[in-house]
C-alpha cells in the first residue's frame, strides 16, 4: 500500500469510525500532557520548524488566515477550500465590474460578501461596493 492509498484509507476510516466523546478528551489530554514534558530545548526546535514552515509555505499561511479570518467574521460554507479557491479565482466586483485586487488596503481589494445573519456567502466584491452596501439590522 503506497503513502497516498493509505491517506485515502485511513481518511474514509475516520469518517467511518467517528472518535466518542471521551476518547477526543483522552486524545485532548494526551496531547497536552506531551506538550507539557517537552524541555526547552525540544520547545525552541519545535518553534524553529514552524516558523520556517511558515516562511517556506506563505501561500498555506495565508489561506490558512483568510479563512480563520472568514469563520471569525461569521461566514458559513461547507467547504471552505473550493470557497477559497472561487475567492481567489473572481477578478471582477460583482456590483460594479472594476478589477479586483488582492491583500491591498484600497477601494478594490475583493473581500467576501456574506449574510450577517445566516453566514451564507452571496459573492466577491470590491471593498469599496461592501462599505457602500446597506447593513442588516
Amino acid at each position: 500500500m503506497t503513502r497516498q492509498e493509505r491517506s485515502v484509507y485511513m481518511k474514509q476510516w475516520r469518517l467511518d469510525n467517528p472518535l466518542t466523546d471521551e476518547q477526543k478528551i483522552e486524545i485532548k489530554c494526551y496531547k497536552r500532557q506531551l506538550q507539557l514534558n517537552k524541555t526547552d530545548e525540544q520547545k525552541e526546535a519545535d518553534n524553529a520548524y514552524n516558523r520556517q514552515w511558515r516562511i517556506d509555505n506563505p501561500a498555506v499561511v495565508l489561506k490558512i488566515r483568510r479563512i480563520c479570518h472568514w469563520k471569525k467574521r461569521g461566514v458559513v460554507c461547507d467547504d471552505f477550500d473550493s470557497l477559497h479557491d472561487w475567492y481567489l479565482s473572481q477578478d471582477i466586483c460583482q456590483i460594479c465590474s472594476v478589477v479586483l485586487t488582492t491583500g491591498d488596503v484600497c477601494s478594490t481589494r475583493r473581500v467576501i460578501d456574506h449574510c450577517h445573519i445566516k453566514g451564507e456567502v452571496r459573492g466577491i466584491i470590491c471593498f469599496g461596493c461592501n462599505v457602500r452596501l446597506p447593513k442588516q439590522k
